[in-house]
């Protein structure tokens, strides 16, 4: 039997809480526009489909975005990549490796955008007939631990690349979390917290504060786990904006998962739009070979589909 850390749940709660305070209080003071925006983009079509509400239930690769005290959950090493042909051309990717340790996991991560090829305009919008791209890139390391046989900790750094027109900038991220699962009768309650994208203030000529993010979320699992609830509050600090979602997960069968869920809290999407779903079809030999999808409904600008490859050994 693996030896766990020992610390005292309580104090560890307590010590995060006083320093999402603290992180808050300073960034606070910035209320308005941020940097790296790209950070606010969902990965893992797991999630995504879940309609955004991760943070109580994540493991794996993809908790580096989510909550990296996802990483302590899990037994094998995971690969994730995740192609995402996001709106107006803008093309995103994500790749992340857990590999797993005693008492937890440690995880490398890999974020990328481009927005495609956009046209230099001139002072009154007119055609200059040249063209620039941005692109971001995001590199991370994290670590989650098993603090006890209820709780998980995790935290996770991410240095941060952006260049645009020939000129570039960079900084660096922080994030933490725990996770807290407990077995009540035939249910499986799960909560996790989070707090990410901390850093450093980015810009070309002005500097801006990164999108600080606050994710607290529940879970329920019936059904031996083959059936998952979800509900995800996001609170970003420096735009005072409060986004959240729902989802549901059913293990249809041993090779296939199926999940929906709803996005709300966003101003340019309502009913029917912020709809969520997705499936995810394992196949199994040596290793365990994995596809998952997911579907997003963004009002007027259509779709975002999203297609992901896995192995786990």
């Amino acid at each position: 039997m693996k030896k766990l850390i020992t610390i005292s749940p309580y104090y560890f709660i307590t010590s995060l809480v006083c320093c999402f305070v603290i992180s808050s209080a300073h960034i606070i003071a910035g209320i308005g526009t941020t940097s790296a925006n790209f950070l606010k983009l969902p990965q893992g079509n797991r999630a995504v489909a879940m309609g955004n509400s991760f943070v109580a239930f994540a493991e794996g690769p993809i908790s580096m975005y989510w909550n990296p005290a996802g990483l302590a959950n899990g037994v094998f090493n995971e690969g994730r990549m995740v192609y995402n042909d996001w709106i107006q051309g803008i093309i995103n990717g994500y790749a992340a490796y857990r590999h797993n340790l005693k008492a937890g996991g440690f995880a490398l991560a890999v974020t990328y955008l481009n927005s495609g090829k956009m046209v230099k305009r001139g002072s009154g919008r007119e055609d200059s007939g040249a063209t620039y791209s941005l692109e971001n890139v995001g590199v991370g390391i994290g670590r989650g631990v098993k603090i006890n046989n209820n709780f998980n900790a995790g935290v996770s750094i991410n240095f941060i690349y952006e260049s645009i027109d020939g000129n570039s900038i960079n900084g660096l991220a922080g994030g933490l979390g725990t996770q807290y699962h407990k077995k009540i009768n035939e249910h499986y309650l799960n909560a996790g917290v989070s707090i990410m994208n901390l850093g450093t203030r980015m810009g070309y000529q002005d500097k801006f504060p990164l999108p600080a993010v606050i994710r607290l979320g529940v879970g329920d699992e019936l059904l031996a786990g083959r059936l998952r609830g979800s509900a995800e509050i996001d609170y970003y600090i420096i735009e005072s904006k409060v986004n959240g979602g729902l989802g549901i997960e059913l293990r249809a069968t041993p090779f296939l998962d199926l999940r929906c869920g709803y996005k709300f809290g966003y101003r340019d999407i309502s009913l029917p739009y912020g709809l969520t779903a997705g499936f995810e079809i394992k196949y199994v030999e040596s290793v365990e070979y994995l596809f998952d999808y997911s579907i997003t409904t963004i009002g007027d600008l259509g779709y975002i589909n999203r297609i992901g490859f896995g192995i786990r050994f």
